[in-house]
C-alpha cells in the first residue's frame, strides 16, 4: 500500500460523521413516519422552544441565579481606599425639632466631630467634619456632619514593604473655635450647660454598606445605623471594626471573564466607657465620644459566576429529554405500524383475495389470517430472508446447472442498444419527444420487471402508445441481448 492510499485508509477510519445505509420503505422514505407521530413531534417541539425562549430571556436579563461561593480569609494586610459623591459616614443629632437646639450648628455650635487619622500609631493633622456638611435622607432640611473619604489600612506584620496601618478616629466634642470656617462661632457656655440638661443627648451613626445586585449588575447602597449615647461627665469609647469584601464577578458567555471589587460589606462594634480627657494631649477641651474605626484583617471573598451559554442549553437539554420520554410512545406506535404494514404486503404477495380475508368477519377466517399475520413476521427476520435467498440459488442450481449460472453474471443490458434513429421517420419534434419518452420508460422498465407490481405493469401495457415499427427494432434488440 502506498503513502496516498494510507493517508485516504486513515482519514476514513477518523471520520466521525459516516452514516449507515438505510434501506427505504416507500420511494424516498427510510423511516417509519405517522400522523401521531407529527403530533407528538409538534408538541415536543413547540414545548422545548417555548421553555428554551423562557429561560433564554431569563438568561439574557439575569433573572437566573449565578453560582456564589463565599469564603473568609485572614490577610496579614489588606487596605481600602474609598471616595464616593454621597457620605460613606454621616452623623446626626439624634431627635431635631424646632424648639430644640442643633448642636451641630455652625453659628452656635455645641458639638464638634473632629478626625484624625493615625499612621502607624502617629496621630496626623485633625480636620473638622463640619466642614463637609451634606443633606439627610432622614433630616432632609439639616445639613449633617459627612466624611466622603475614608482610608484604612492593617498591616498586622509591619511589613515595611506596604503601607504602613492606618486608622481614623472620630471625636465629638466640645466646640473648638479654631477648627470653624471663618464666620462660625461656638455656643455660649449657658447654651452648651441647657443643652445637656435638656436634651437627649445621643446621636444618630451612618455608615454606607454595599451589596451587588446581580439582576442590574450594579452595587447597592445600604446604610447601617447605630444610636451613640454620651453625656457631659463620662465619654464613650466605640471600635468600629470595618469587614471588607472581595467581589470576583465572571460575566463571560462562554468563557470566563473577570472583574474584581472591593468594598465594605459590614461593620462590627465593641463599646466601653472612659474618661472625656482621653484625647486631651492632642485635643484640647472634653471629648464625649470617640469613635475609632480599623480594617478587620478577616476579609469576605465572594465568587459570584454567571451562568454561561453551555449551561443554558444544558438546562434546555435537560428538559427537553425529559419532554422526549413522549417519544417511546410515538416510536412504539410507529414501529407496530410498519410492522403492520409489511406484514400485510408479504400476505398480499401471495393472496390475491387479500383484501377479503383482511376484512373478513368469519371466525375461521380471522383465525387463519392471524396465523398468516404470525408467519410473515418471521418471514421478516433477517435470518430466515438470508434462509430463503439460499434456497432460490440451490433450486437454480438444481434446475439449470452450474454453467447456466456462471453465465448469468455475463448477462447485463447496454445503453446503447436502446436507442432509436429517427432519419426516415416521418415525426413532429413534439411527437419524437413523445416517442423517446415512452421509449425510455418501456427500456428502463425491464430494469424493474420483477420489482413492480402486476396492476403496474398491466396499467403500463395498457397505456403503450409506441410505433410499431420502433417496437419491431426494440424487440429485436433486446431479443440480441436475451440470446
Amino acid at each position: 500500500m502506498d503513502f496516498r492510499k494510507f493517508q485516504i485508509t486513515i482519514l476514513k477510519l477518523v471520520d466521525i460523521f459516516g452514516t449507515p445505509y438505510l434501506h427505504s420503505i416507500k420511494f424516498n422514505q427510510k423511516i417509519q413516519k405517522s400522523i401521531i407521530g407529527g403530533i407528538t413531534s409538534i408538541f415536543v417541539l413547540v414545548i422545548s422552544l417555548a421553555y428554551f425562549i423562557y429561560v433564554f430571556n431569563q438568561w439574557i436579563t439575569f433573572q437566573i441565579l449565578p453560582k456564589t461561593n463565599n469564603s473568609m480569609k485572614v490577610e496579614q494586610y489588606s487596605e481600602i481606599h474609598l471616595q464616593d459623591e454621597n457620605p460613606i459616614i454621616q452623623l446626626s443629632y439624634g431627635k431635631y425639632s424646632e424648639q430644640k437646639l442643633d448642636p451641630f450648628d455652625t453659628q452656635n455650635n455645641i458639638l464638634m466631630p473632629i478626625g484624625i487619622y493615625f499612621i502607624d500609631g502617629k496621630p496626623q493633622k485633625p480636620f473638622s467634619l463640619l466642614n463637609n456638611k451634606q443633606k439627610s435622607d432622614v433630616y432632609p432640611n439639616k445639613l449633617l456632619p459627612s466624611l466622603n473619604t475614608l482610608t484604612l489600612v492593617q498591616n498586622g506584620n509591619a511589613n515595611q514593604d506596604y503601607q504602613k496601618t492606618t486608622e481614623l478616629v472620630i471625636m465629638i466634642t466640645k466646640c473648638h473655635q479654631e477648627y470653624l470656617n471663618d464666620g462660625g462661632k461656638c455656643a455660649t457656655d449657658q447654651q452648651m450647660e441647657e443643652f445637656f440638661a435638656t436634651s437627649v443627648t445621643y446621636l444618630d451613626f451612618w455608615i454606607n454598606l454595599k451589596q451587588y445586585n446581580f439582576q442590574t449588575q450594579q452595587f447597592e447602597v445600604v446604610r447601617k445605623q447605630y444610636y451613640f449615647w454620651f453625656e457631659s461627665k463620662s465619654a464613650q469609647l466605640t471600635q468600629i471594626m470595618i469587614k471588607k469584601a472581595y467581589l470576583h464577578v465572571d460575566k463571560g458567555i462562554l468563557f470566563n471573564s473577570y472583574s474584581d471589587y472591593n468594598y465594605i460589606q459590614d461593620t462590627q462594634i465593641m463599646m466601653s466607657t472612659t474618661t472625656t480627657k482621653l484625647w486631651a494631649p492632642l485635643i484640647s477641651g472634653e471629648t464625649y465620644l470617640s469613635l475609632i474605626f480599623r480594617l478587620d484583617p478577616v476579609s469576605v471573598d465572594i465568587q459570584l459566576v454567571y451562568q454561561k451559554l453551555g449551561e443554558v442549553l444544558a438546562m434546555v437539554g435537560s428538559i427537553v429529554n425529559l419532554l422526549m420520554i413522549v417519544k417511546y410512545g410515538a416510536q412504539f406506535y410507529n414501529e407496530s405500524l410498519l410492522e403492520n404494514k409489511l406484514t400485510d404486503k408479504i400476505i398480499k404477495y401471495y393472496y390475491s383475495d387479500f383484501e377479503e380475508l383482511k376484512t373478513s368477519q368469519d371466525t375461521q377466517t380471522k383465525l387463519y389470517y392471524n396465523q398468516l399475520k404470525k408467519q410473515a413476521k418471521k418471514k421478516l427476520i433477517f435470518h430466515n430472508i438470508l434462509y430463503e435467498l439460499s434456497r432460490i440459488q440451490l433450486f437454480l442450481f438444481n434446475q439449470y446447472g452450474r454453467t447456466q449460472i456462471e453465465n448469468s453474471h455475463q448477462l447485463k443490458f447496454r445503453f446503447q442498444d436502446f436507442k432509436v434513429d429517427f432519419e426516415g421517420e416521418v415525426f413532429t419534434a413534439k411527437q419524437q419527444q413523445t416517442q423517446l419518452n415512452l421509449i425510455a420508460h418501456e427500456s428502463t422498465s425491464n430494469f424493474m420487471l420483477i420489482s413492480i407490481p402486476e396492476k403496474e405493469r398491466t396499467k403500463n401495457q395498457r397505456d403503450d402508445k409506441v410505433h410499431p415499427e420502433i417496437r419491431s427494432s426494440m424487440e429485436q434488440q433486446s431479443f440480441r441481448i436475451e440470446k
